[in-house]
């Protein structure tokens, strides 16, 4: 199947607070450019259904659990046959003046030195036929701010749109953070089969463990992934309130951060039950333990999300002795099983090598 401009197939819908909006927007791509697959596949090879990310640094806890999404971005690649290289801007030293604080002179700053550059570079990218993924900040209402999508307009003075999860492709965009130009390619993929379910596992348990591959290095914005999310996770509810600026609204972030770990949980099992059909018994044994343990995740983090009851984070958010007690009695049992699901999938590879 052949690219085709035709930009009703870069639409896409899902939760932005919930589902891999990286994944979506993966998925849009890869249909663009003739080379679809099912997002659960792009879910799983991406390695965000495995580990949560976390951003410990960002303010605005809604979306700190999407910032890391992208750092499989070669692998996603490779597994649809696609090519990408980044959107990189960076300016000379001293090039950009000193950012002001009034805020009219700060809009325009923005405008003039950050976002006409990047969408230069953006609608060069759109001219010769490439598709934009990023993680960029929306101005639209009806989006978390910071989520995965497609730049697909750039104006010469800085105006940037694109599609997002609310199913719209006219969505304003603040800024890209993070962006990739991506291009279709000759031929398939080229890490395809028992590679790809390998090369799968193996970085499923360097995220589990948050080290072990360049792609997990902190970055520019110190997330952390895996376990050591978990630590991040815990931490910041031992604080009063959750999220500084929602208040005491912050049980919509913590919600936020569950959902997505649990929609990736039961994701990463069906995944791993369905790999063990396809592989030798001793190393099937070991997929189908590591599966239990992320069907375990699900039914730990699951009450606390519903709309009410004694257990759910409306019930507990801004109470600062059950959110230390849910800490220690449910997040401390969630990291065992996410370290335990990780030493099964470390046993599954030894097996299969042997």
């Amino acid at each position: 199947m052949a690219p085709t401009s035709d930009i009703s197939n870069l639409v896409f819908h899902g939760d932005s607070r919930r589902d891999d909006t990286f994944s979506l927007a993966m998925q849009a791509v890869a249909r663009h450019l003739g080379k679809d697959d099912e997002y659960e596949k792009l879910y799983v090879v991406a390695g965000n259904a495995f580990a949560p990310d976390i951003r410990p640094g960002e303010p605005e806890k809604s979306s700190w659990h999407v910032q890391g999404r992208g750092r499989n971005i070669d692998m996603v690649c490779a597994s649809l046959g696609l090519s990408f290289r980044p959107v990189v801007y960076s300016p000379q030293p001293g090039g950009i003046p000193p950012r002001p604080e009034i805020p009219e002179a700060l809009a325009q700053w923005q405008k003039l030195y950050w976002r006409q550059p990047i969408a230069g570079m953006i609608r060069e990218a759109l001219a010769y036929g490439g598709v934009v993924l990023s993680m960029g900040e929306w101005s639209s209402p009806d989006l978390l701010r910071t989520q995965w999508g497609l730049v697909l307009s750039a104006s010469h003075d800085g105006e940037m749109a694109g599609a997002a999860s609310n199913g719209r492709a006219d969505n304003a965009i603040d800024f890209v953070r993070d962006g990739w130009i991506i291009s279709a390619t000759e031929g398939g993929p080229t890490l395809s089969g028992e590679a790809l379910d390998m090369e799968i596992l193996r970085r499923a348990s360097s995220r589990i463990a948050g080290v072990g591959d360049k792609p997990l290095e902190p970055g520019q914005r110190k997330i952390a992934f895996g376990l050591p999310a978990m630590d991040a996770w815990m931490a910041a509810m031992l604080r009063i309130p959750f999220c500084g600026p929602c208040g005491q609204e912050s049980c919509r972030c913590v919600t936020n951060t569950a959902a997505s770990t649990i929609n990736g949980s039961r994701v990463a099992a069906r995944y791993l039950l369905a790999l063990a059909d396809r592989m030798p018994r001793n190393s099937a044994e070991q997929l189908i333990a590591a599966a239990e343990h992320y069907e375990a995740i699900v039914k730990l983090l699951t009450p606390a999300i519903q709309i009410d009851g004694r257990a759910s984070y409306q019930a507990l958010m801004g109470d600062a002795r059950r959110q230390e007690q849910y800490a220690q009695k449910v997040l401390t049992q969630v990291k065992k099983e996410l370290a335990a699901a990780g030493a099964s999938i470390d046993r599954a590879l030894l097996t299969t090598a042997a």
